[in-house]
């Protein structure tokens, strides 16, 4: 293994992975065999040397992707052929995945999985890790396109991927376990697995009022008009502090600062809570290391923030919306 390479894999321990676009996506239009313009690849973003690297070579056809910490793998789902049907009145237009494939790039050997396992005629993919034979299993669900004549049903499989092979091997069922991937010819969805170590009445929504630390047992309640997101809730390398983002009570309020989000810190050992920022974006913060947090900013902006000092040290500016699972980057700019 070159320097390079060894540098590489030592960088990964802090770095941030987004899907960074190189021009603002394009959906797929018309009707018939069209291209889907996602212009994105996957990067890796490292705060000590701030740079991007770039991890996947696909022409831009990623689509969205998952860290899955268990394999030390980035899963993603790339494709670029669409075929669209003339949509019925009143009702969306229909597309297929002509090709689409589910591959892997490898943190801990700094390399991609050579063979991809393709899909071909898919209406939609759902990719996650579940225990299949009590072994865990990267898995499909996928939801075929309608066939002819005796075939119109549209038929819905899955299948234990084999990325070092490019195979796959029906099964009869799989129940997803953590994060999961579900990409369509025109929506893509990335969702988390529920953190550990925090205890709360959740809402049906995944928000609460009041949460409690489990190992220190601090309880934290949130300020007045703010609920604590679940789903957004990240502990750092070493478990010292957890970042989270609030939804507000009214979403419908007439107020502007009413429906503003936040994003906050907490110092497990003491219970002391400490906002980073008020935002429009649904930020869901991620962490570079146990220091640095970044998150949506809004317009198109990942902020960069030392929790220390709650300072905004650097902010990675966009052509299009980051999203609270997948950032887009073109360029950082950091402030001396």
């Amino acid at each position: 293994m070159g320097r390079y390479r060894k540098t590489l894999i030592a960088q990964f321990s802090e770095a941030v992975f987004l899907l960074a676009r190189y021009a603002e996506a394009k959906p797929a239009s018309g009707v018939g065999q069209v291209k889907a313009e996602h212009h994105a690849e996957i990067f890796a973003y490292v705060p000590s040397t701030r740079r991007f690297v770039r991890l996947t070579h696909t022409r831009g056809a990623v689509m969205a992707f998952f860290h899955d910490d268990a394999t030390a793998n980035l899963v993603y789902v790339a494709a670029r052929d669409v075929v669209l049907t003339k949509p019925e009145p009143d009702q969306k237009q229909k597309g297929v995945l002509r090709q689409a494939s589910v591959s892997a790039f490898h943190l801990s050997s700094g390399k991609p999985h050579a063979k991809p396992v393709l899909f071909r005629n898919a209406r939609s993919l759902e990719v996650f890790f579940a225990r299949v034979n009590k072994r865990r299993r990267l898995v499909a669900k996928a939801r075929s396109a309608p066939g002819r004549g005796k075939n119109k049903r549209r038929s819905l499989a899955y299948y234990i991927l084999d990325l070092n092979e490019g195979t796959r091997t029906g099964v009869k069922w799989a129940k997803p376990r953590g994060r999961r991937l579900y990409v369509s010819h025109g929506e893509t969805v990335a969702s988390g697995s529920d953190v550990t170590g925090v205890s709360a009445d959740w809402g049906d929504e995944g928000v609460a009022a009041v949460f409690r630390l489990d190992a220190s047992r601090k309880t934290i309640t949130m300020p007045r008009g703010l609920l604590a997101l679940r789903s957004s809730m990240r502990w750092s390398g070493d478990k010292s502090r957890l970042a989270f983002a609030s939804r507000p009570l009214n979403e419908c309020s007439k107020k502007r600062g009413d429906r503003v989000s936040s994003v906050f810190v907490v110092e497990a050992a003491t219970g002391k809570v400490s906002r980073l920022a008020r935002t429009d974006a649904e930020a869901s913060p991620y962490w570079a290391g146990n220091q640095i947090v970044l998150f949506a900013a809004g317009a198109g902006n990942v902020a960069i923030v030392d929790v220390v000092s709650a300072k905004v040290i650097g902010k990675l500016k966009t052509r299009v919306r980051a999203t609270t699972w997948l950032a887009s980057a073109p360029h950082c700019e950091q402030r001396p």
